[in-house]
């Protein structure tokens, strides 16, 4: 018996080096590009790449990260705490200014995150459940889109997998390894991104179920929270100091992120953003069919132990979701969905351990789980290897869909009162690999950015060295009239020069006059700022010298 266990945990190792591969090969196939048009979040990407290489050129004290958009200032900025950009720097002195650095640096973490959710979901499901979570992090297209993005997410979903992971093991053996562990990953998982703090609504959670309430009079569970919370408080209360001295921030305390009386009130727009922040779940996290199976899942499994973990991370996601809905419910805010992937994976998995359960077999679900996978991986290879697009898609997700589902027919065969329910929870189940297959595939190869970049490169020999400009930016209220983090920094970075963002709903002549007596020189004023105010391209004709036209943008100098 011994043996046959040994046997057992050898293959079960195969199996998850070889997902692990799998999942390594596809967070890489869009690694090996600079900071150009290719990329997915111009806005953090180009902040991010700035700051490290303004560390780089202008001295590396981490406290004082600089932006390019810093107008006639220093540009010492808010941000979460610049490990990365820092890290980059600290690379380019050792290896030279290579942007793709950075890149191979968040694709370091994302490998690591991928270990650690393998050791977290074999820990708490068995062999088969854990594959299938295992599949669902490997594919989400939200965890492969930040995987080698220049955006703090991937090492965020590294730290908060790691601290949750040592946590449990703190609960299970009062281990003081794990409680170190536990408070470290957690104080660098709130350091590099400030949303992870609703991992204390979490770990307060799975105390109260699994310690009772006489677990709040521990001193060791008050200092876990103190030590935890310290780093980030002395971090976030150093950077809103240099908020308040220089006026920068990158979204942190320029925008209003919280739900309010004032959005509760007027009902149809609540109700608007609600429906924007499930629309992101459920095309970043879930899938279209996937939340059906998960709250299958929670009914019939609700007293299972990682099903519990599940509901108790989704209820404190939830609740930072809704605090935070003026921003999560946003388009361009998706990736903050990340965090929702590893307890959406477990509760998967969960879902195939109640398939296997239910029937005593493991062979139909193998296939099916073989199929889904196989299909899946048969998109992104179409895209990456034949450049397949997404009207090609259609046919192998429905043809994987309606084998998989084949294959787990028979499992039901032997329980009546599973025959329609349990297939039904199968599709469901089965249908998120080849929709998040499909979903990662349109992430791949992003050219969205190509004609502004195209247009700074043709702008540059224009602007001298050391100019300062002016850029459009985006809108400075939403439709609550909030303020908003108006700044994009793309194109300070790709013409490598310092200058001034102008909000696009404020385009004036009197505001455009105000930045040149301020020493801007240059405008680069973008087509689609003008959709608010389309008569202001003739106001700056009148006014000033139109030095260069390209597809996205004007070029005007003063």
């Amino acid at each position: 018996m011994a043996e046959t266990s040994r046997d057992h945990l050898k293959r079960a190792n195969i199996v998850f080096w070889g997902l692990f591969l799998f999942g390594a090969w596809i967070r890489s196939l869009d690694i090996w590009h600079p900071v150009d048009g290719r990329i997915r979040e111009a806005w953090r990407e180009c902040d991010y790449a700035a700051v490290a290489r303004n560390f780089y050129r202008e001295g590396m004290n981490i406290l004082y990260p600089r932006i390019d958009w810093r107008g006639d200032g220093p540009g010492y900025t808010e941000m979460e705490f610049p490990l990365i950009p820092w890290a980059m720097a600290a690379l380019y002195k050792i290896f030279g200014y290579h942007e793709i650095i950075g890149r191979v640096l968040i694709y370091a973490f994302s490998l690591l995150a991928l270990l650690i959710f393998f050791s977290l979901a074999r820990r708490l499901l068995p062999r088969w459940g854990a594959i299938a979570a295992g599949l669902v992090f490997i594919f989400n297209p939200m965890a492969v889109r930040v995987s080698n993005s220049l955006q703090p997410e991937g090492p965020m979903l590294f730290f908060l997998i790691a601290a949750v992971y040592a946590f449990l093991r703190w609960l299970e053996n009062d281990r003081w390894t794990w409680y170190g562990t536990a408070v470290s990953a957690t104080a660098a998982a709130l350091l590099v991104k400030i949303p992870a703090l609703h991992i204390g609504i979490f770990f307060a959670l799975l105390l109260l179920a699994d310690k009772g309430f006489q677990s709040l009079k521990s001193a060791k569970v008050w200092i876990f929270g103190i030590l935890a919370l310290l780093p980030g408080l002395l971090w976030y209360g150093h950077a809103h100091h240099l908020w308040l001295a220089y006026g920068n921030s990158l979204g942190v305390s320029n925008e209003y992120h919280w739900l309010g009386w004032d959005l509760v009130k007027n009902v149809p727009l609540f109700l608007k953003y609600l429906l924007r922040l499930a629309k992101r779940e459920v095309m970043f996290v879930w899938m279209p069919l996937g939340w059906i199976a998960a709250l299958a899942m929670i009914w019939y499994r609700r007293k299972d132990r990682t099903v519990r973990i599940g509901i108790y991370w989704l209820f404190a996601l939830g609740f930072f979701y809704l605090l935070t809905i003026r921003t999560a419910a946003d388009s361009w805010a998706s990736y903050y969905h990340i965090l929702t992937v590893p307890a959406a994976a477990l509760l998967v998995g969960a879902g195939a351990s109640f398939i296997r359960d239910c029937t005593g077999k493991d062979g139909p679900l193998a296939v099916s789980l073989g199929i889904s996978a196989a299909f899946s991986l048969a998109l992104i290879s179409g895209k990456v290897f034949f450049g397949l697009t997404d009207n090609g898609f259609f046919f192998p997700v429905g043809l994987g869909l309606a084998l998989s589902l084949a294959a787990t027919a028979p499992l039901f065969r032997t329980r009546k009162s599973l025959r329609i329910s349990g297939l039904a929870i199968a599709l469901c189940f089965l249908s998120i690999f080849p929709f998040q297959a499909l979903q990662a595939c349109r992430d791949f190869y992003p050219r969205q950015f190509l004609g502004k970049y195209a247009c700074a490169r043709q702008f540059q020999p224009f602007i001298p060295s050391g100019s300062m400009i002016l850029a459009a930016g985006s809108v400075s209220k939403d439709d609550t009239g909030r303020p908003v983090a108006f700044n994009a920094p793309y194109m300070f970075f790709w013409l490598d020069r310092k200058g001034f963002n102008i909000p696009s709903d404020a385009l004036s002549i009197e505001r455009v006059q105000e930045f040149i007596r301020r020493g801007g020189r240059f405008f680069v004023l973008e087509k689609e700022a003008l959709k608010s105010n389309p008569g202001f391209i003739e106001d700056m004709k009148k006014h000033f010298a139109l030095l260069a036209e390209c597809q996205e943008a004007y070029l005007f100098g003063f």
